[in-house]
């Protein structure tokens, strides 16, 4: 992502960072979710909007592509939770996604 992403990158941070809050409150739990569903899906419009202006000829298999990526990259989160669950309680899988999240952000 470049740069103009930036602000989305940082408000994601900040959600994933809030979602071990959510518990305590319905309220706030449905405030964070519904900011983390728009911003989550205008992070991945925008990368599919840069595709497409890097190869439109070749939009099929780049989108197809993307969407693989993307699905490779849910099945690992949930494979990597399933590895944590295996050596540490339930409660404290909140704070290790956060923590695997805002690394993986810090590198894109």
């Amino acid at each position: 992502m470049s740069g103009s992403h930036l602000p989305i990158r940082i408000v994601l941070t900040i959600i994933y960072a809030t979602f071990s809050f959510t518990d305590v409150n319905p309220v706030s739990a449905l405030i964070v979710l519904f900011i983390w569903g728009v911003l989550g899906s205008l992070a991945f419009l925008a990368q599919q909007r840069r595709l497409l202006d890097l190869a439109a000829e070749h939009a099929n298999v780049i989108l197809a592509l993307n969407n693989s990526t993307l699905y490779l990259g849910i099945a690992g989160g949930a494979a990597l939770g399933g590895v944590a669950l295996q050596f540490a309680p339930i409660n404290a899988l909140r704070e290790h996604s956060c923590a695997y999240t805002t690394l993986i952000t810090c590198f894109l």
